[in-house]
């Protein structure tokens, strides 16, 4: 055929791209499955924000938006950060940092969680040479990622922060990877309509099931508090307490 040769570069690059990366995709819009969705009313997506050092709450705030905007209108989903707490990432790999931000326990006034990771040298020589994990989001309850926020890499001029974060944002709201968004729509109606008090449901992909609760969650973390209540957490031990104020919506506000 007459376009094959440029199907196989394109599928080539991709691989590429995954190989380097670690990463794949959630796949390409389908805008004909999506305008047979109903998605329901608006909703707020409440966002407990970790900011690595250096990393500046307009950096947080422009990426958000840069990776949100269009797809606020089309599910009808704001992302309101409810607190920016700084943070240090405090590990060198990816799977390191992972595990660190998966060990923050889920707060009181946040429906997820999401780490913004700067850089240094050390990160820049690894990308010369090994593949990197620009972005994750755990697996047990799709509620806790990160992103590397800053640029240092070749990897990153292909797959640049504000790409990486919506396709850790999708994550967050229950899509899997996928050549199609068409399957991730129908899972976000689905939480969307399990919603019935201010917890935002999350999606535990291992068991393929809805966690209509933080409690839900928080057991399937194994992060539920000694004494069994569920109150404001401390940051500096490893969890998050979030002050009242500085509630700002992004994205489609």
């Amino acid at each position: 055929m007459k376009d094959t040769p440029f199907h196989v570069m394109r599928l080539g690059l991709v691989i590429a791209l995954v190989i380097i990366t670690g990463c794949t995709t959630v796949g390409s819009h389908n805008l004909a499955a999506l305008s047979k969705l109903e998605f329901g009313p608006p909703e707020r997506l409440r966002l407990c924000v970790l900011s690595d050092r250096g990393i500046t709450e307009a950096e947080i705030r422009d990426l958000l938006t840069a990776a949100w905007e269009k797809e606020a209108s089309r599910f009808g989903i704001t992302l309101l950060i409810t607190e920016i707490i700084p943070w240090t990432r405090g590990a060198f790999t990816g799977i390191e940092i992972a595990e660190s931000v998966r060990s923050v326990p889920l707060p009181p006034s946040c429906d997820r969680v999401m780490a913004f990771v700067n850089r240094h040298i050390g990160d820049a020589l690894w990308g010369l040479l090994l593949p990197e994990l620009l972005g994750w989001a755990n697996d047990e309850t799709r509620t806790h990622g990160f992103v590397v926020a800053r640029i240092v890499s070749l990897n990153q001029v292909s797959l640049p922060p504000q790409d990486v974060l919506r396709h850790e944002l999708f994550h967050l709201l229950g899509c899997e990877h996928a050549w199609s968004l068409e399957e991730c729509y129908e899972r976000i109606a689905l939480l969307k309509r399990a919603r019935v008090g201010d917890f935002f449901p999350a999606w535990d992909a291992e068991s393929r099931r809805i966690l209509a609760s933080r409690r839900a969650v928080l057991e399937r973390l194994g992060t539920v508090p000694p004494d069994g209540i569920i109150a404001d957490l401390d940051v500096r031990g490893g969890a998050v307490r979030i002050p009242g104020g500085n509630q700002q919506g992004l994205a489609g506000n």
